[in-house]
């Protein structure tokens, strides 16, 4: 358990690469500690921004319970169609089922960002959505892309980042939302925290 010794360290709630490198870019010194949560895959009383938001603050509160006096920065991202959550696919067949849904449609991307110091008893959310288009896709396409991009750790099933995406999916916001972290609105919210 941390001490106070540890009360300006950043610790990102997430072992993401994606994450960690995003972060590079605004914080130069982090720590990555993941914890165990009971995350929220779906609601039927709250929004999909909802969960998005609270299953960030799940993710900060976990570490920030063993290390109370670091700042603790959490994320979680999903992906939006016709209101249905698209979360990390368990199968190659559940992933070619996502990627043939969202095929020639609009859907949204939505991350949420909690940060928590619990030793300073501060609590900050906020949430990010990013409007993703894909062109149609044939299911030779969708094979194919599959095999390129490991998609069961990636929610909706898809790499925005890597070189094939650029040929079928177009985006309308931030492209660092879609890859799991906002980092130009994260930038200004540490501004406006003076956490910067």
């Amino acid at each position: 358990m941390d001490t106070a010794a540890d009360k300006f360290t950043w610790i990102l709630a997430s072992t993401s690469p994606r994450r960690n490198q995003l972060l590079k870019e605004c914080l130069p010194t982090f720590r990555c500690i993941s914890q165990q949560t009971d995350e929220i895959k779906e609601s039927t009383k709250h929004s999909p921004t909802w969960v998005a938001e609270q299953n960030a603050l799940k993710k900060a509160a976990a570490v920030a319970r063993l290390h109370p006096h670091a700042y603790v920065l959490g994320a979680d991202t999903i992906v939006v169609f016709n209101n249905r959550i698209f979360n990390k696919p368990k199968t190659l067949d559940e992933a070619v089922n996502m990627l043939t849904t969202l095929s020639g449609q609009l859907h949204t991307v939505t991350t949420g960002v909690a940060i928590v110091c619990k030793g300073n008893n501060f609590k900050y959310t906020f949430v990010e959505h990013t409007q993703v288009s894909f062109l149609p896709l044939d299911p030779t396409f969708i094979k194919a892309y599959l095999t390129e991009i490991s998609p069961l750790d990636k929610a909706g099933a898809y790499a925005i980042q890597h070189p094939l995406s650029a040929s079928f999916i177009r985006i309308k916001g931030s492209f660092s939302n879609v890859m799991g972290l906002p980092i130009e609105a994260l930038i200004k919210a540490l501004k406006q925290l003076n956490l910067q």
